[in-house]
């Protein structure tokens, strides 16, 4: 089949045996369905005339699963790879095979809610749902800007309330037998180093480079995150946040973890000569390939077990840090500068329990300055 050129639609059969069509005019994507090609073909042609006349309006037969694709295509270059992979998986797995057939003007809130109850009933956790509605609300936004509805039928259901659960943290005495334990001579030994002693997201762990790192004053330079999408493709951009660019000073613990790893990854690097992968990163498999975050579980979760301590997740070594970091007196907006928080509030939010903790230390302030 000939390539139809850029602005003509495009025309496909579907798996019903009918004939769909579509085209972007004026930043909206319009479909149309037939029986035949030349059906769809003349259609496609009206559209395009009545656009070149100033006389389209809104598509009126837009499905909620093509309004979900224009969302996404609208969107997609603005929102960070990982962050549209995500949305993708959201679409697929739930809204699409839900609602997909539906057209969006007969959407209505006892459609959403019915849905969200029988998801709830199969065992689709609170969190999953909230997520779903969040993503099919703002989808929906994009038909009442178009002018396909008039209302949002998601502004009207109130979607299941996720339960905040608490991470599995360590005590101070677990935290030091894992930091004990770190020798710093291989590379998640040295990582999980600076996980506890600087605060960082795991993806900014594994964008480091050793550029990143003074270690004469004791420092590090957080300005990258790195991730993977699926098993091939590497993510590599700026930190999730302006806030997020930060220079952290790095406890002694950390630096020396990261000295005996330099070491350990420089003899690696000759021994691997010219088949060395891993360019200046800091963390390194044996062949220079950066570690994944399964990589990072999996050895979390191996050196947690040989020491007998409870199993945590990555990003349980940031809440540690930031709630040691609390409890031992640091300032709220210190820290929440430390671990690349947008505002303090967030930083309060999120590590409230530390600071109710440490609120006996407060009271001893007050009395220490009213002399008592």
């Amino acid at each position: 089949m000939p390539r139809r050129e850029n602005g003509q639609g495009t025309i496909r059969l579907r798996s019903d045996g009918r004939w769909e069509a579509s085209i972007r005019l004026g930043g909206v994507r319009h479909w149309t369905r037939g029986a035949s090609r030349s059906e769809v073909q003349k259609a496609l042609n009206e559209l395009r005339r009545t656009h070149d006349a100033g006389e389209l309006g809104p598509p009126s037969r837009l499905t909620t699963g093509q309004l979900l694709d224009l969302w996404l295509e609208s969107n997609g270059a603005s929102w960070r790879p990982s962050t549209l992979a995500g949305y993708e998986d959201i679409v697929r797995l739930y809204l699409r095979p839900q609602f997909g057939r539906l057209l969006v003007r007969e959407l209505t809130p006892a459609h959403v809610g019915q849905a969200y109850a029988r998801w709830r009933a199969k065992g689709v956790g609170a969190r999953t749902i909230a997520v779903c509605h969040l993503r099919l609300r703002r989808a929906l936004r994009l038909a009442c800007q178009l002018g396909v509805i008039s209302r949002n039928p998601c502004d009207v259901v109130e979607a299941p309330r996720s339960e905040y659960k608490r991470p599995t943290l360590w005590t101070i005495d677990q935290t030091r037998s894992f930091i004990q334990s770190l020798s710093g001579e291989d590379w998640h030994g040295a990582l999980f180093g600076v996980a506890l002693g600087s605060g960082a997201r795991a993806g900014e762990l594994l964008g480091l480079r050793w550029e990143d790192l003074d270690l004469q004053a004791g420092t590090v330079r957080i300005q990258r995150t790195r991730g993977h999408l699926g098993a091939d493709q590497i993510i590599e951009g700026p930190t999730k946040t302006e806030a997020g660019q930060r220079t952290v000073t790095l406890p002694p613990f950390s630096l020396t973890a990261v000295r005996v790893w330099r070491r350990a990854q420089a003899a690696q690097r000759l021994s691997a000569g010219p088949a060395w992968l891993g360019g200046d990163l800091v963390f390194t498999f044996p062949d220079g390939t950066g570690p994944t975050r399964c990589s990072l579980r999996y050895w979390l979760a191996k050196r947690a077990r040989s020491l007998d301590l409870p199993v945590v997740t990555c990003h349980a070594l940031r809440h540690i840090s930031g709630s040691l970091a609390l409890a031992a007196g640091a300032t709220l907006p210190d820290v929440s500068k430390r671990l690349g928080h947008s505002n303090v509030a967030t930083t309060a939010s999120v590590y409230s329990h530390s600071l109710r903790e440490d609120d006996v230390h407060v009271a001893a302030a007050i009395t220490r300055a009213l002399a008592l």
